[in-house]
């Protein structure tokens, strides 16, 4: 299992490693609006601004979070969407082995797995916002998912029921293995049955798992009639200990 283990310890730091670099580069703008009462106050545009942004960006949509950014023209987007995230995640996990190649499939469950605890945690209050002419802060609470809980090598499997004898015959009989079949190709022959119980696994650490919450000051200018998001803060502090 050390080599399952270490293969799979890749391809999640490689996800999470995605989910940081998406961080690294937000921000947004939105344009001021009219009510039935008049118009917005700076203010209320400000926050506006703000939970639009962090609503995408919660949702992991990229794409529609760049919308928002000032961003040079030849920005490049780590992934677009949260589809696309698992693709990417997936493509930089073969780039690090090539034992991966052939298991999308297989391996495209983890991958959501933790995609969608990530997701699910994260979530944020708007806690003080300070108009001053033309520039604005604005303080949240960012909150997201324990980075113990998304770390591989902090999951016990050694309560996982695997008869590994009975399934290495079960693999024998079908022919989808030999005797003289290499270690390689062995261990591609058992990955779908160790990812899928390591799924299971996966998802019972996740649904149990603690949440983290800092608090973040978010940095916007007025240019035009559009406030954008000119600093975001150390928003996402805190991936780095998953990244790590």
């Amino acid at each position: 299992m050390s080599k399952i283990k270490k293969l799979l310890c890749i391809l999640i730091s490689a996800m999470l490693l995605f989910a940081l670099a998406a961080c690294g580069n937000t921000g947004s703008s939105s344009e001021g609006k009219k009510d039935g009462a008049g118009q917005k106050s700076d203010k209320d545009i400000v926050e506006g601004v703000v939970t639009d942004y962090m609503d995408v960006l919660c949702d992991l949509n990229l794409k529609e979070a760049s919308t928002y950014l000032d961003l040079d023209e030849d920005a490049k987007l780590p992934f677009e969407d949260e589809d696309d995230f698992v693709d990417k995640v997936f493509e930089e996990a073969l780039a690090s082995n090539e034992m991966f190649e052939g298991l999308e499939e297989e391996f495209q469950p983890i991958i959501e797995i933790v995609r969608d605890a990530i997701k699910d945690s994260l979530e944020y209050e708007i806690l003080e916002t300070d108009v001053d002419g033309d520039e604005a802060t604005v303080k949240i609470n960012f909150t997201v998912i324990d980075t113990d809980a998304v770390n591989f090598d902090n999951i016990d499997f050694d309560d996982v029921d695997f008869d590994f004898e009975g399934y290495f015959q079960e693999l024998l009989e079908s022919g989808a293995i030999s005797e003289s079949s290499s270690q390689d190709e062995m261990l591609k022959a058992f990955m779908p049955k160790i990812v899928e119980l390591m799924s299971d696994k996966f998802q019972e650490t996740l649904d149990n798992a603690d949440t983290t919450t800092d608090e973040i000051e978010l940095k916007l200018e007025k240019s035009g009639d559009k406030w954008i998001i000119t600093d975001p803060g150390e928003t996402f502090d805190s991936f780095d200990d998953i990244a790590a």
